[in-house]
């Protein structure tokens, strides 16, 4: 069943800090770690199942990381969502078709609302995060 948890959440800011560094660094669970105070291990997991589905790679060794497996444009808030809650689903064999096409387009607007790309999210994010300077 999809809903929205806390892992969710820690892995929505740990891949954007992978489309921060897209083409340019691999990324380390402990800077993730650091900059967002999450556990290492529930880290771990979350890099493990994303990585099974071939949204992030991991690379090993001294250097290594973790780093998006393709473009920030072409992976979707709900691709990742997806992943780690599970398939969308509101009408669980209802049975009463008025209340199961209501249903039906509940998560076809979810879907949609939800199928933004992980490079329009981070560019949101910068917008609501760059300073804001007045000159007078």
């Amino acid at each position: 069943m999809f809903s929205l948890t806390v892992k969710s959440n820690y892995a929505i800011r740990a891949i954007l800090v992978l489309v921060e560094n897209y083409n340019k660094q691999l990324v380390q669970i402990k800077d993730v770690v650091e900059e967002y105070n999450v556990s290492k291990n529930y880290l771990e997991q979350i890099f493990n199942t994303l990585r099974k589905s071939e949204i992030v790679k991991s690379i090993r060794g001294n250097k290594g990381g973790y780093k998006l497996a393709c473009d920030p444009s072409q992976i979707t808030l709900f691709d990742v969502l997806e992943v780690l809650e599970g398939k969308l689903e509101v009408d669980k064999g209802m049975n009463l078709e008025s209340v199961s096409d209501i249903y039906k387009d509940v998560e076809q607007i979810v879907k949609e609302k939800l199928s933004v790309s992980l490079l329009e999210i981070h560019q949101r994010q910068k917008r609501h995060t760059e300073p804001v300077f007045f000159q007078i």
